[in-house]
């Protein structure tokens, strides 16, 4: 089983996504080790006359880790084969390679994770003779058992398993030679980086699992959070993020929720959204982000998070539609994706965005698209889909204040037709996909309530400019009075 919930590790990740650029980077290194294995060349070594290239490559290139050498002088993140004398339950003996902190400068190292290395392809829960019949999974428990080093990692070079300490029986399978396009990096980069697995050198590592590095939080519970599932309901997750990151303090992202917020007028009359009207002095930090969940009657009923790298996050239940079923009505949808979109540029300084949606909780559930949705067809009844679905992320192209009713059809077009994809069974009971097809016009239809938003949004940015140039004049005619 795996260590942590898919859906929030997946949030987690896009938080700690590297640029495009540097996962490009990373892709050409990691299409090396997959045609050495296609060519045969690795299964024909040991691991021992691999590992230190491996090292170098994977760890130190890929995933961003300083070795001795990367580095003139200061702190570096991989020291090879360390020995740890028996210790209570642990058994004396050496890893093959430790992550953490080293360097001249510490008085004792900083291990946060293990690693053990075998040979190409080896099978890594068989036993193995030559270590008393004992896994190599077992060989690493054995070794770092009552540490205090919270991570353990057993790879045979195409594969990379992340093991907490305190668990040997669940971990994240990281496939490295079935690695190939930015998303499946992404994931990879979250688990195993130094960003996540180390975190800064300040962080109260390992007695404060709170204040320690991203990853170990996550596993105990930190951030990012999701609104628990409902019986009667769909989760839909906006999210929206700058391309190449940010860091941003935290004072801007509380001016920029409140402009977001006061930018979106009369959001009551055109369908309570965002999914909670807000008490802006309500917002709290959480970590490294302002989060504002407010709790009407007794339950939560909505999550908007802003976080210092720049991910706006709202999440929010679509209320049931149907009497014995959790319903997805495309119509529904598409008004809450276009004002999240209304929302996300009003927050964001530059405004240049991607978006992504996750609509939750599918399974068991019916999507049900009106028939003007669908060229020459009937209302459809689409269920027997995939429990969550998940849209591309969609680049907005240039400055979302020149946002215009075009374009705004666009993005809700493409994020509806990713979200809406059930499967239909035909004759032989095989399953295939097919996408909704909308009109333009019937979009815009729907959407009409989110125009009237972007209408009056541009009216009164339209005012605020008039009103600083007039501003600007008044005090150019005052300079010169003077």
């Amino acid at each position: 089983m795996s260590l942590f919930d898919p859906i929030r590790l997946e949030l987690f990740a896009t938080e700690h996504a590297p640029s495009t650029v540097d996962a490009q980077q990373a892709l050409l290194v990691l299409r090396r080790l997959i045609a050495r294995r296609l060519d045969g060349s690795l299964t024909t070594l040991t691991e021992t006359r691999v590992e230190q290239s491996f090292n170098e490559r994977v760890f130190a290139e890929v995933f961003d880790y300083e070795s001795v050498l990367r580095r003139g002088s200061g702190e570096f993140h991989v020291m090879a084969k360390n020995y740890y004398p028996a210790e209570g339950e642990a058994r004396k003996g050496a890893d093959d390679l430790a992550l953490g902190f080293f360097g001249p400068d510490r008085e004792t190292p900083e291990i946060h994770a293990s690693v053990e290395l075998k040979d190409p392809g080896q099978d890594l829960d068989a036993p193995e003779p030559s270590y008393q019949n004992r896994s190599p999974v077992r060989q690493a428990f054995d070794r770092v058992r009552g540490r205090g080093i919270p991570w353990i990692l057993v790879s045979n070079l195409f594969e990379m398993r992340l093991y907490s300490a305190d668990d040997d029986r669940n971990y994240e399978l990281i496939s490295l030679t079935d690695v190939i396009s930015v998303a499946q990096f992404t994931r990879a980069y979250a688990l195993l980086s130094r960003r996540t697995l180390l975190g800064d050198p300040g962080s109260k590592f390992p007695r404060d699992k709170t204040a320690g590095p991203p990853l170990l939080r996550l596993l105990h519970g930190g951030p990012p959070h999701m609104l628990v599932e409902r019986p009667d309901s769909l989760r839909l997750v906006h999210e929206a993020f700058t391309p190449g990151g940010a860091d941003l303090p935290l004072h801007e992202l509380e001016d920029g929720l409140l402009a977001a917020f006061k930018r979106m007028p009369s959001a009551g009359e055109y369908g309570a959204w965002p999914p909670h009207v807000p008490n802006v002095m309500a917002l709290e930090l959480e970590d490294d982000r302002l989060v504002l969940a407010p709790d009407v009657g007794g339950g939560v009923i909505g999550r908007l998070e802003f976080s210092k790298n720049g991910i706006l996050r709202v999440t929010e239940y679509l209320d049931p539609q149907g009497e014995d079923h959790r319903t997805v009505r495309g119509a529904d949808l598409a008004n809450r994706v276009a004002l999240f979109i209304l929302f996300a540029r009003n927050a964001f300084d530059p405004c240049t965005l991607n978006f992504k949606w996750r609509l939750l909780d599918l399974a068991g559930s019916q999507c049900i698209i009106p028939s003007e949705w669908i060229d020459g067809g009937r209302t459809q009844r689409l269920g027997a889909g995939p429990a969550t679905a998940a849209s591309s992320a969609h680049a907005e192209p240039g400055d979302l204040r020149l946002l215009n009713d075009g374009l705004l059809v666009e993005h809700v077009t493409a994020a509806i037709r990713d979200l809406l994809f059930p499967y239909r069974h035909v004759a032989d009971v095989t399953r295939s996909i097919f996408r909704v097809r909308m009109s333009k016009d019937h979009v815009r239809a729907v959407i009409a309530p989110a125009l009237g938003v972007l209408a009056a949004i541009r009216q009164a940015t339209e005012a605020e400019s008039d009103a600083a140039v007039g501003a600007a004049d008044l005090r150019a005619a005052l300079r010169e009075d003077a």
